[in-house]
């Protein structure tokens, strides 16, 4: 860290930068926890008694509640691997595989049905959490490319 004196004339530390691939992560992060906010909101709210059809022993109301909790794990994953510098490859990746499938589970359910299940109406919530899954898509996808260009590119 860089020190500078500060208004007071006390040293000040002046933080690093965060690599612009960190920061994508962390906006994923935010993005990926909102979803994962509106799912267990939907859960709560709307989803929790319907049981149309079963797959592996998930239904829709408990692939809300699944989504939910994948969305903490993925979001708290996401933040650890800009504290730690480590891991920020295979969890993006995790993290483009949610948004993805949560993406295509809602068209299914837009279209031909999903476990049963077909959804005919837009909610605030559904188009927030369609938003917020495209936004943290964006997000990590562009933290992978950007971590992926040769050194050489990077300096020129």
């Amino acid at each position: 860290m860089a020190a500078s004196e500060g208004a007071d004339g006390h040293e000040v530390q002046e933080m690093p930068a965060l690599p612009s691939s960190d920061l994508r992560r962390l906006v994923a992060a935010l993005l990926v926890a909102v979803t994962g906010g509106l799912h267990a909101l939907l859960y709560r709210e709307e989803y929790r008694d319907i049981h149309v059809d079963e797959m592996l022993g998930i239904d829709v109301s408990r692939s809300f509640l699944l989504a939910t909790f994948a969305a903490a794990a993925l979001a708290t994953a996401l933040v650890l691997t800009v504290v730690v510098g480590r891991g920020g490859r295979q969890v993006a990746l995790a993290g483009i595989a949610f948004a993805v499938g949560s993406l295509a589970a809602y068209a299914l359910t837009r279209t031909v049905g999903f476990l049963g299940f077909e959804e005919s109406r837009w909610t605030t919530e559904a188009i927030l959490s369609k938003l917020a899954e495209v936004g943290a898509l964006v997000a990590l996808v562009a933290s992978l490319a950007r971590g992926t260009r040769p050194a050489a590119e990077a300096a020129a």
